[in-house]
């Protein structure tokens, strides 16, 4: 007996055991599948509701040029950084963020009989959706046709009925009253007002009775007129329809632009029975929602994904900013390096217009010794021995070198492309400038001693006799060579200043307006590298990403 107890005993301990590990395991997957309501997948998924409600428009909604960089960043980032107008979603945000469209479930008993056909199915309706590009994630919507569902279905025809009467017949109309309806604007500023007051008045159908034809009869029958409005049960489906065509009504003017007055109606139609719309008062969805989840739908929107896929995998909105940010730091780069090229090219331009002009100082040094032995040879009196007549044929013979020198110097015409060529092409001019130079020291130095002998023999010739002039040895200078080296002397410095005076002002001019503009880039692409950085910060403090 007592055996028999203790068996008892560890077996219910066993089974209490095993009921614990159940419970257990069924609360390990319960919070697997469903979310706590305040996650960002939660409230990522309300938010697609909310696109998916305004798809038709989204898809042909053209956003500002001026916001295409920051497409991707949301409110936040935008406002600490002073770029609230750069913000590609400031319009449509506060319809899609600062509101809920929650869709109305239908009756128990008949989701329990569409359960089994809806899973079957399932894959097959989002296939069909993903193949639309339509980014719907839910079923397609069926109005309720039992019970409550026929209730809205009457209401949403009488509803719909009234405003287009009301907008084609205007506030004249004796057949339809819509109740503080601003035909203008095309908002309903009372909704209970309207769902109480607003009637439709039409003919009413009645059955012919052969036993009491008459004229009168008939007459009656065919003008009777019977007036509808909204029934007591009809008031709260009337009210929701009110909030969901003024709410289309206002984003209608403000986002979308101006259409038909009958847009709003039209267009909300396949949302009236199964829409209601709830103003959103938590801060933290709000703020999540034009933050971060906004510009990740509809700014990284990857058409190979679902917007319930992209929620399910935030780790794609960090791959699209950093996939971003490193293009601006390429572009960046990029443009440093346009910046560094032609900061080089204006300092060979520099170069270049240096040299030419130590050319030109370096022959006005030595102008002034051949123009005076110009001067001593222009006295036909003057003979020179052999030795300095052969002095005077150097000269002339290194003026000639002088000359073909010169002219097979070339100024360096830079090109934007090639920095190699370029300074090849510097290189070449500055070698030519200083063998040019090295010609004309040896020129000068045969000048000075023609000069300096002229000098001393001016001298004692004056002091002994005049009549003999420079001794018994010596030959007379031509006055045409004489004319011929000073036309070779005046063409070479007419080149020598022509190139000094070169100047590359116009180049360093447009040079200075790209480096402006260049500087101008580099300062919004580091502002936009700011600006990238702050939003993929964001994400990681609100613990989205690691």
């Amino acid at each position: 007996m007592k055996l028999k107890t203790v068996l008892t005993y560890y077996v219910c301990l066993f089974l209490f055991f095993c009921l614990l590990s159940g419970l257990g395991m069924g609360l390990a997957d319960s919070s697997g599948e469903a979310p706590p309501p305040d996650s960002f997948l939660s409230t990522c998924m309300e938010v697609i509701d909310a696109i998916t409600f305004y798809e038709d428009e989204l898809k042909k909604y053209k956003y500002e040029h001026k916001c295409a960089a920051y497409r991707y960043i949301g409110n936040a980032v935008l406002e600490k950084h002073n770029l609230s107008n750069y913000n590609c979603y400031g319009k449509i945000q506060k319809a899609l963020c600062k509101l809920r469209y929650t869709r109305v479930a239908p009756p128990e008993e008949e989701r329990d009989e569409e359960h089994e056909d809806k899973k079957g199915d399932r894959h097959n309706r989002e296939d069909t959706t993903e193949e639309n590009n339509t980014n719907a994630e839910h079923p397609q919507e069926h109005f309720l046709t039992e019970g409550e569902g026929d209730t809205c279905t009457r209401t949403k025809d009488m509803f719909m009925s009234l405003l287009r009467k009301c907008t084609e017949g205007g506030y004249g109309d004796p057949l339809a009253h819509c109740a503080s309806l601003d035909i203008e604007k095309n908002i309903i500023s009372d909704g209970e007002l309207f769902c109480e007051s607003s009637f439709e008045r039409k003919k009413k159908s009645v059955q012919e009775n052969e036993q009491h034809k008459s004229a009168y009869v008939n007459y009656y029958k065919n003008n009777i007129i019977e007036t509808f409005h909204f029934e007591e049960d009809q008031r709260d489906d009337c009210i929701g329809m009110v909030n969901l065509f003024n709410n289309c009504s206002t984003v209608r003017r403000s986002v979308f632009g101006d259409k038909p007055l009958t847009h709003c109606v039209e267009q909300s139609e396949k949302h009236f029975c199964n829409r209601r719309l709830h103003k959103m008062e938590d801060k933290n969805y709000i703020y999540t929602c034009s933050d971060v989840i906004v510009p990740y739908l509809l700014g990284a929107n990857n058409k190979g994904k679902t917007y319930s896929e992209m929620c399910h995998d935030v780790k794609d909105y960090t791959k699209v900013l950093k996939n971003e940010k490193n293009e601006f730091l390429k572009k960046k780069k990029e443009i440093q390096e346009n910046v560094k090229h032609i900061k080089i090219i204006q300092k060979l331009y520099k170069i270049t217009e240096h040299i030419f002009q130590t050319l030109q100082e370096e022959v006005e040094k030595c102008n002034p010794d051949l123009f005076h032995l110009f001067n001593l040879l222009k006295n036909s009196k003057i003979v020179l021995p052999n030795e300095y007549m052969l002095k005077l044929d150097e000269i002339t013979d290194g003026m000639t070198d002088l000359e073909d020198a010169i002219r097979k110097m070339v100024y360096p015409t830079l090109d934007e492309k090639s920095m190699e060529k370029n300074v090849l092409l510097v290189n070449d001019a500055k070698a030519a400038i200083e063998d040019f130079l090295r010609l004309q020291e040896g020129i000068v130095v045969a000048v000075r001693q023609v000069n300096e002998y002229i000098r001393k023999a001016t001298t004692t010739t004056a002091a002994r006799d005049k009549a003999i002039p420079f001794g018994n040895h010596a030959s007379l200078l031509s006055l045409e060579e004489l004319e011929k080296l000073q036309q070779r002397h005046k063409r070479i410095n007419e080149r020598i200043e022509k190139y000094a005076d070169r100047r590359s002002h116009s180049i360093f001019h447009d040079h200075n307006s790209m480096m402006k503009d260049f500087h101008n880039d580099i300062e919004k692409l580091n502002g936009l590298i700011e600006i990238y950085t702050s939003q993929i910060s964001l994400l990681i403090g609100k613990g989205l990403v690691a």
